[in-house]
């Protein structure tokens, strides 16, 4: 089992440097050498091998044979060790794999991940955090963070900044890192530059990733980079890719209670419908509350359609004024609400958002195959996903809906080189801007 994934010299924690060496680097490590610089190894809680085995080999050498004070994850746990109350009820360990991982959004994320709040209480979890030259020491900073909390479920820390070491046998692959737009970059530029990064990281999963693999994207243009990655990894279920609308959803929820005047909690069956943009969908029209229409208690039809949505919309932007900051922590927040969606039994009645691909899809009339696209969906807990079939289209919906289709296939125009596919120009550019303001981008 490949498991370097960082340079690294020798691990102090203490009195003692801990660390998971392999190869030279292991009788480097042993022999107390003081130059291990050109050797990889691996600083770890407890790392699972492809036999289920939990067994942890660990190197010590004394503190004074280390050269380096990294001071990450350098102490072995090995689950047969622990107390069996603690762990007798737990499920196997899952690879849980985080792009952008030294960012603002991961830095609330990898928390939730870790407590346990986002898989459940019996669910032990390896976190794999992928991150770039740039933002190295900064992930070894997020390591000991997470070292520092104690989190019982949290059984091993990779940090690295190549994709196909980070997402060896990943069960869940968070895709949060991007690059953001700069001054005067146009879209097709944008496409272009998160594309390629996105193509890669399809490759790479393709590659490694275990063949049931839950992709979910953040980085944006999510829906988009979300169809790149899916199609640069065709060993892997189509199925199994998403794009990040849960945050949209939740706001949603939210501009319909506050308007209702009910708790969010009596808010239901709240669907998004198209890309993470300004041409986003926000579904009143099947949307309940306490159970019943939401527009039987919302009298208020053109705040509905005209109000609504531009709230949703421009809800990150409207932060951003208020305190100087972006929406980094109910973003990661939603991704929690994405991943629960998906592991948790979908509530009777009710429904989740996500961008999918449309490849039949019950909505055909409206919304052709070969995009991502923000649909209803509801689950079983499995990790998998049944898109709801009973959501009325009326004719409002279907004129919204389809200009999200429209941008959407011009995105693809713009890319469709990065899967193999020609034809169609990359227009773009002449159309208005539909970035969401105060959309926050965590970079690789």
């Amino acid at each position: 089992m490949q498991t370097t994934v960082f340079e690294a010299k020798a691990v102090k924690f203490g009195t003692y440097a801990c660390g998971k060496a392999h190869g030279s680097a292991a009788a480097a490590v042993r022999a107390g050498a003081h130059n291990a610089s050109s050797f990889q190894s691996k600083a770890v809680f407890q790392s699972k091998a492809r036999n289920g085995s939990s067994r942890a080999q660990t190197v010590l050498v004394r503190a004074e044979d280390a050269d380096t004070d990294y001071s990450v994850f350098s102490l072995s746990y090995d689950i047969e060790n622990a107390s069996d109350e603690l762990t007798k009820d737990w499920k196997p360990t899952i690879n849980v794999a985080v792009s952008g991982a030294a960012g603002q959004i991961s830095n609330h994320l990898l928390f939730m991940l870790a407590s346990g709040e986002v898989y459940g209480k019996d669910q032990p979890i390896n976190l794999k955090m992928l991150g770039s030259t740039g933002s190295y020491e900064a992930l070894q900073g997020v390591a000991m963070e997470l070292e520092d909390s104690l989190y019982p479920l949290l059984r091993s820390v990779d940090i690295g900044i190549n994709a196909e070491e980070i997402f060896e046998d990943a069960d869940w692959a968070l895709l949060i890192g991007a690059k953001p737009r700069g001054p005067g970059m146009e879209r097709s530029d944008l496409l272009e530059m998160n594309g390629s990064i996105f193509s890669a990281q399809g490759k790479a999963l393709d590659k490694v990733a275990k063949k049931d693999v839950k992709v979910m994207v953040v980085g944006n243009p999510c829906n988009t980079n979300a169809l790149i990655c899916q199609k640069n990894a065709p060993s892997l279920d189509p199925k199994n890719f998403h794009a990040l609308t849960r945050l949209d959803e939740n706001r949603a929820k939210s501009q319909l209670a506050l308007k209702a005047g009910v708790f969010y909690t009596e808010v239901s069956n709240v669907a998004i419908w198209g890309n993470h943009s300004t041409t986003q969908v926000p579904d009143y029209v099947n949307a309940k509350i306490g159970g019943a229409p939401a527009v039987d208690l919302i009298d208020d039809l053109e705040w509905c359609q005209e109000t609504m949505t531009p709230l949703v919309a421009t809800r990150g932007g409207a932060l951003i004024k208020k305190w100087g900051r972006s929406s980094a922590a109910s973003t990661a927040v939603s991704i929690a609400d994405a991943i629960r969606a998906l592991v948790v039994p979908t509530a009777e009645g009710d429904c989740f958002s996500t961008a999918v691909i449309t490849d039949g899809n019950p909505y055909s009339d409206n919304i052709p195959e070969g995009i991502v696209f923000s649909m209803p969906a509801t689950s079983t807990g499995d990790g998998n996903y049944e898109i709801c079939e009973n959501f009325v289209i009326d004719e409002w919906l279907e004129k919204k809906i389809a200009a999200s289709v429209e941008e959407l296939s011009k995105e693809k125009d713009c890319v469709k080189h990065l899967f193999g596919e020609y034809g169609g120009a990359c227009d773009v550019d002449s159309s208005e801007d539909t970035s969401l303001p105060g959309d926050v981008q965590d970079e690789l």
